[in-house]
């Protein structure tokens, strides 16, 4: 049983899901932006509804792996292009919108947004000149002193830029050791490798969330196999996407996601985030197979995939704009806790999404490659903290 690759009416979901990933990363830091918590207890379980941001990175992570592989798979395992192309055409897509956003946001950190409001903001200020160098040579998720400054959903670019740089050799073993073996492999030592250093506790290394997350490359791997199994042409994946129409695969990626909703607290959330890592890995085959079809109906709205197809940019902004509409447009009103929770959740997204679609038009698309976009195109990255 072969399966090819098709264009983007096919994989619209991934667009789709990229738009509901960003979209929730938005809602969380806006539920973060008010720090007291709401009286009344059905807005405070709504809030709650929104605790869970760190796990859209982990979403969108796995997209990537999933995204870059595509091509690779389309072409036996080969990258389509040499290494420094597909590094050159990555930082061209990539790097331009966020150096664009870092000046967006120091230029309203210089006139609007500068001074501390007892808000999730107040994370990103004040700015040094650490904190910009770090953040030029993507590296400042590596400190805790500046992983958040700027705009503190920046960090998980540099992790996601790290992987990037990696990809290519990944491929190699790959292609020599297996895409299981691999995968398996980059989980295990990633993992590894995290809680060794987290043991050593190295002055002003960042451990935290929204810190390396060096765990993140089996993520990345898990996205990759999920591309291998649901397109690979090679027979040993058609016997098991044929063995995967005889199982209820529909249900796993839920029932993953509920297990390690379950033990988010009493295991490491390094580990919880290999679980969610599984769960939208699977998520991605069932979409892919066609055994999700309600899912992916739902997933390829028009309205999902036009937002996702600038969610890299919601992503980017969305930080210091909700600051400015907080400061200077909802904390006049004097709202109660309660109303602004709700305003915040209801209203500032509408907004941000169309101001980021107007950064998304001057900074972001005129670095898209090709004419036509193309939804396996990119891995859109990360989101945050």
């Amino acid at each position: 049983m072969s399966m090819k690759v098709k264009e983007s009416s096919h994989l619209s979901f991934l667009d789709g899901l990229r738009a509901i990933a960003a979209l929730y990363v938005v809602l969380y830091h806006a539920k973060m932006q008010v720090i007291d918590k709401p009286k009344i207890q059905i807005v405070n379980l709504l809030g709650r509804m929104f605790d869970f941001g760190h796990y859209a990175v982990d979403v969108f992570i796995v997209i990537s792996g999933f995204c870059l592989m595509l091509p690779v798979v389309k072409n036996k395992g080969i990258l389509p292009r040499s290494t420094f192309d597909f590094i050159k055409r990555r930082a061209k897509r990539i790097l331009p919108p966020y150096y664009l956003s870092i000046v967006f946001a120091l230029i309203l950190i210089a006139t609007l947004i500068g001074e501390k409001t007892n808000t999730h903001w107040d994370t990103s200020i004040p700015v040094s000149i650490f904190d910009i160098l770090t953040h030029l040579v993507l590296i400042q998720d590596i400190f805790l002193d500046s992983s958040t400054k700027i705009s503190h959903s920046l960090w998980s670019v540099s992790v996601e830029w790290r992987i990037y740089l990696l990809f290519p050799a990944m491929l190699i073993f790959w292609r020599s050791k297996g895409p299981f073996i691999v995968t398996f492999l980059a989980i295990f030592i990633s993992c590894l490798l995290w809680f060794s250093l987290d043991v050593m506790t190295i002055p002003n290394l960042n451990m935290t969330e929204y810190g390396m997350c060096i765990h993140y490359i089996g993520l990345f791997a898990m996205g990759m196999l999920a591309a291998e199994i649901s397109f690979s042409m090679q027979p040993f994946y058609g016997k098991i996407r044929q063995n995967i129409s005889g199982m209820h695969l529909q249900y796993l990626p839920f029932l993953i996601f509920m297990v390690a909703m379950a033990l988010k607290n009493y295991t490491h959330w390094v580990l919880i985030d290999i679980l969610i890592g599984c769960s939208a890995s699977t998520l991605l085959i069932g979409l892919s197979t066609n055994k999700l079809n309600k899912v992916k109906r739902l997933l390829s709205w028009n309205p999902l995939v036009f937002i996702g197809t600038f969610a890299y940019s919601i992503y980017l902004v969305h930080p210091p704009l909700l600051q400015v509409i907080h400061q200077y447009f909802l904390n006049p009103l004097n709202l109660s806790t309660d109303a602004l929770l709700i305003v915040f959740l209801f209203v500032s997204p509408i907004f941000v999404v169309f101001l980021a679609y107007i950064f998304f038009l001057v900074a972001e698309k005129p670095f898209i490659p090709g004419k036509k976009h193309k939804s396996y195109d990119i891995a859109k990255v990360t989101v945050n903290s």
